[in-house]
């Protein structure tokens, strides 16, 4: 049952009739499920915080809130962690967060492939392998690289045991409503409505965050004329198990590694030519990825979980309202040419957590106001690079095309070059 539930007992704590009748027994999610049939007419719950949402920003959050005096609900609408093909790698101080709260352990033993470079590969050589982690400022001098999946499950791993979370998959929230000042919510699970309230709401709900629509906070987005298409492959030949960035013969990729002798490809194509690749075959994405550089001759390309990230650069107005409070794409979403999006989820879980943890019988709707009041700037400052960042990577300006005519050609080396790229990057790894 731990699987589902995390110290359901915990929940039903508040009502001594009910725990007494539990005494003799374990608390199974079939007696869960029994009682909240039996109570919803007559019981609202509450609790500390609730958050809506168990990707990598809610499970960030409910990681940085075990084992403290908050009773927390975690609500997650599938019924099971599934690899969505996004979000492979995870940067150093991100793993700084993660030691902290005991999960990069976990990352490890689910099988996560460390890295420290990102590799400059042509259509026929690596031309450079850039060190850009060694002299991170962060504890941690290295890269993970796992499967969103696995990079879930991870965070999930480290709930277990907790005492004061409780984790609900298969959760349909479909109302969030204003009441005497406040919010509350209700959701549906095993045909059930259940209605709940919380000091807190955390939201972490993704991009089209019913929560945030529900607060009417504004969400302006810019749309870039690209797109990534994310697939698997087999190893490319000579692959070091790096980060690549290919200027291939036709397109840009990036190459991540995976556990299992995979790699995560993610092709950059027009907004023209998206539909095109969702639509074709593996067998037709084989032969094109193949042909932008020998190091894919050999290759197999996987479709079966192709995902596409239709690039959109979002930023909420505010992050909270009342006592509503959002974090990771649900508050902002940034161009993932970086591979920034679970770093920021990450630290805005750990950000929002340090700030409640300071006084947890304060005023949580304040705690939440300076929580949004410091870090939308935070972020603003930050989304403005990375997406200029990945605008001028995936542009054919003059200074890229200069860039581009150095990596396919067959010129000697450049170290100016090299070490113009090498502190960019770094730059960027340090800013988050």
């Amino acid at each position: 049952m731990i699987s589902k539930y995390i110290n359901t007992r915990a929940i039903l704590a508040e009502h001594d009739a009910i725990c007494q009748s539990l005494s003799s027994q374990s608390c199974s999610s079939l007696v869960w499920y029994d009682l909240m049939s039996k109570l919803k007419i007559k019981m609202s719950p509450e609790f500390d915080v609730v958050i809506i949402g168990a990707g990598v920003a809610g499970l960030a959050f409910a990681n940085a809130l075990k084992n403290s005096p908050l009773k927390v609900l975690l609500l997650e609408r599938k019924p099971k962690l599934m690899d969505v093909n996004r979000g492979d790698t995870l940067y150093p101080h991100s793993l700084d967060i993660l030691e902290k709260w005991g999960v990069k352990q976990n990352l490890i033993n689910n099988g996560a492939i460390k890295s420290q470079k990102i590799s400059l590969v042509n259509t026929e050589k690596i031309i450079a392998d850039l060190d850009i982690i060694s002299s991170s400022r962060a504890g941690t001098h290295e890269m993970l690289s796992l499967q969103h999946e696995l990079i879930e499950k991870s965070l999930f791993d480290g709930l277990l045991g907790s005492q004061n979370i409780t984790l609900v998959q298969g959760a349909n929230v479909h109302e969030f409503v204003e009441e005497d000042g406040q919010f509350s919510l209700e959701y549906k699970h095993d045909s059930q409505d259940i209605k709940i309230k919380s000091r807190l709401f955390v939201a972490a709900d993704g991009r089209d965050s019913l929560c945030r629509t529900s607060a009417r906070i504004a969400y302006p987005s810019i749309d870039f004329d690209h797109n990534i298409v994310i697939l698997d492959s087999t190893l490319p030949a000579n692959y070091n198990r790096q980060n690549w960035f290919l200027y291939g013969k036709d397109y840009k990729l990036i190459i991540g590694p995976l556990p299992g002798d995979k790699v995560r490809v993610s092709i950059i194509v027009s907004k023209d030519e998206t539909m095109k690749w969702m639509q074709m075959s593996a067998e037709e994405a084989t032969q094109i990825i193949r042909a932008q550089s020998l190091f894919f001759s050999q290759c197999v390309i996987t479709k079966s979980q192709s995902h596409l990230y239709e690039l959109r650069s979002c930023l909420a107005e505010k992050f909270n309202e009342k006592n509503l409070v959002l974090i990771g794409d649900s508050a902002h979403t940034v161009h993932p040419i970086s591979g920034q999006g679970m770093s920021l989820a990450i630290s805005d879980a750990d950000s929002l957590a340090t700030l409640l943890l300071q006084d947890t019988k304060s005023d949580f709707s304040s705690v939440a106001q300076k929580y949004s009041e410091s870090r939308v700037l935070v972020i603003s400052s930050l989304q403005n690079e990375v997406n200029n960042l990945g605008s001028m990577l995936m542009s054919e300006d003059s200074i890229v095309k200069l860039a581009r005519l150095f990596m396919i050609s067959t010129l000697n080396e450049s170290i100016e070059f090299e070490e113009r790229i090498e502190k960019v990057l770094q730059a960027e790894i340090e800013k988050f």
